[in-house]
């Protein structure tokens, strides 16, 4: 069986709490469940914050937050650097399984006793 591909959604957040739970309960709501939020805030002065709090416990959500107000095109940047490295992370470990895998079946083969 094939697993579903991860579905990452990137958000450059920044004072958009009124629009944040929204745009959250509506990934919620997908039929697709194999996906993870990836929030870069920079530096809200909103309620974002209390927002985040609601999900902290869905280990698919991840915050994210910029030590200054930096502007859209530099969380841009960063959201893309995080996504870069969550998906190493993420490849190297499914590689460790991929290889577990492999000698299990291996070690499997070996110890079977061949029909005659």
């Amino acid at each position: 069986m094939i697993a579903s591909p991860l579905f990452s959604i990137l958000v450059a957040q920044y004072n958009n709490a009124r629009f944040l739970q929204q745009a959250i309960d509506s990934v919620y709501a997908q039929e697709y469940a194999n996906w993870e939020i990836i929030i870069v805030d920079d530096c809200s002065t909103d309620n974002s914050c209390e927002i985040y709090k609601e999900y902290e416990q869905d280990n698919r959500i991840h915050v994210f937050y910029n030590k200054e107000n930096r502007g859209e095109g530099y969380t841009m940047s960063r959201r893309k650097l995080l996504l870069c490295q969550i998906l190493t992370r993420r490849s190297i470990l499914q590689a460790i399984y991929q290889f577990a895998l492999l000698i299990l079946q291996c070690s499997r083969r070996a110890t079977t006793p061949t029909p005659l």
